[in-house]
Parts: structure tokens; sequence; C-alpha cells
């Protein structure tokens, strides 16, 4: 709560720890790639991974399924950034873009998951289901 106290009194210090991260798009992924540390790996992986099972959660919230894999992103995006911004209001961590990115991306990556195991499962279903 001090901490929050502090940036709500300084609002510049949010600013600055915005300022501080990363906010070019690809800046952090591409020197991951490029320059394999085990933390930077950790940090890249880690990113994709921690929103794998949100977006193979809500699918199955949406009612049309049209718009499930539009939705899953965009909310995996909106609780990134609510992560992001929360650490730089708090001043833990760093606001990066990238982890915006990689986060959306994981959340797109589990629903792409549930639907192929959605339809491998109704394949094998309906072939269970044949008369000998």
């Amino acid at each position: 709560m001090q901490r929050l106290k502090i940036s709500l009194e300084n609002p510049r210090l949010i600013a600055q720890n915005i300022e501080r991260g990363n906010l070019i798009p690809f800046h952090e992924i591409s020197a991951a790639l490029k320059n394999r540390t085990d933390h930077r790996m950790l940090n890249f992986v880690g990113n994709i991974a921690a929103f794998v099972p949100l977006g193979m959660l809500l699918p199955f919230v949406f009612k049309n399924n049209r718009l499930a894999l539009t939705l899953t992103v965009l909310y995996a995006f909106a609780l990134s950034l609510l992560l992001e911004g929360t650490q730089a209001v708090l001043s833990i961590g760093n606001f990066d873009v990238d982890d915006l990115l990689l986060n959306a991306f994981g959340g797109w990556l589990g629903c792409i998951l549930i639907r192929i195991t959605t339809l491998v499962n109704a394949h094998f279903l309906s072939l269970s289901n044949l008369p000998e």
C-alpha cells in the first residue's frame, strides 16, 4: 500500500517507470531470439505459457464460437495490460510492451490448442460410434 500511495502522490513516478521499460514492440523478443540466454528464454517462454491456460478456458465462456478466438486474444491482452500497468504504478518490475504481445500470443495459442483438441476428440468419438 505504501508504494501505491507514493505513486499516487507522484504521478511523474508512474510515467518514469513506463519510460524506463520497453516501449518498442518486438525489441526484447528479437533480443531474446538473437541472444538466447537462460534468463531471456525463460522470460520469453514464461510470458507465453502463463496465458495458455486462460486461452484454453475462455472459449468455454463465450457463447459465440466465431468470436471466441478474437475475444480470447483481446481478454489476454487486456489482462496483460492490467498487470503491466500495475507494475508501473507500484514500481515493481518493468513495463514491457513485448510482454503484452507474448501474453496475447499465449492466449491465442491456448485457444487454438483447445480447438484442435475438441476437433480431434469429436473425430475419434464419431469413429467410435460407427457400426461394425
